[in-house]
């Protein structure tokens, strides 16, 4: 993880991105009204999960189809993930557009535009170079069975960096400085995955949190990247790609 962050930080300075202003009036309160809109999000997330689970509605990610595809990622699973984007960023979305607030604050910008897709196009290339099997050996595999799981993982990772990097670790480092932020940001985006492997892949609670926990490092990661180029796009790309590089197996 060091390596990567001293290798996207590297990247960022050759590259001369620039500092974003978030343009936050008043980053305490925006902070608070972030954390509002997280667990607004997780809430409605959590009732859905219980939803399905009474109605036996598992997800499984062992199981797959013929063409070795989890379950999960076909297209009623397609559909389900686009709604998951849409509650993860309709609530964040209003409040935004409540508190006139500029779309930048949320590391939707053309600041750093092209650099963080240089950036974020860099890190899955490397992703599936470093992954068993290699880059050539994955890209045999690709067929438009894996286009459906890449789109799927596209609302996945740009949902979840929109909410938890853009909008709310932008204001948290606004309010509290950028460490403080990058961990708070960071942590609370690990442990939201709780519900999802307790109610859904029916882990048991303990195992789904310390997986969860487990997941930190590679959250702060993202959220390093957020921190140097101040736009989603570079982890919104990285954070798609190491999720469906998995699928080419």
């Amino acid at each position: 993880m060091l390596i990567v962050g001293a290798g996207i930080w590297g990247m960022c300075r050759l590259l001369r991105c620039k500092p974003v202003d978030p343009g936050i009036p008043d980053p305490r309160k925006s902070s608070f009204y972030a954390l509002a809109s997280v667990g607004c999000s997780m809430a409605v997330l959590v009732f859905g999960m219980l939803m399905q689970r009474a109605s036996h509605v598992v997800v499984t990610h062992g199981a797959t189809p013929g063409n070795g595809m989890p379950l999960s990622m076909g297209s009623k699973g397609l559909m389900s993930q686009c709604v998951v984007l849409i509650i993860y960023c309709l609530p964040a979305g209003l409040l935004m557009l409540k508190r006139r607030e500029p779309l930048r604050s949320a590391g939707l910008t053309m600041v750093n535009f092209w650099s963080s897709l240089f950036i974020g196009a860099t890190l899955a290339l490397l992703t599936m170079c470093f992954y068993p099997g290699g880059l050539l050996a994955k890209l045999r595999l690709i067929d438009s069975h894996h286009g459906v799981a890449l789109l799927y993982f596209a609302f996945v990772g740009f949902g979840e960096e929109f909410l938890f990097r853009g909008y709310l670790q932008v204001r948290l480092a606004a309010w509290r400085g950028k460490a403080q932020g990058l961990v708070l940001a960071s942590t609370i985006m690990a442990l939201a995955h709780v519900p999802a492997r307790f109610l859904l892949e029916g882990q048991p609670f303990s195992k789904a949190f310390l997986s969860s926990c487990a997941d930190v490092p590679g959250s702060l990661l993202f959220g390093f990247i957020m921190l140097c180029t101040g736009n989603i796009m570079a982890s919104g790309i990285f954070h798609t790609f190491a999720n469906w590089v998995e699928t080419l197996q």
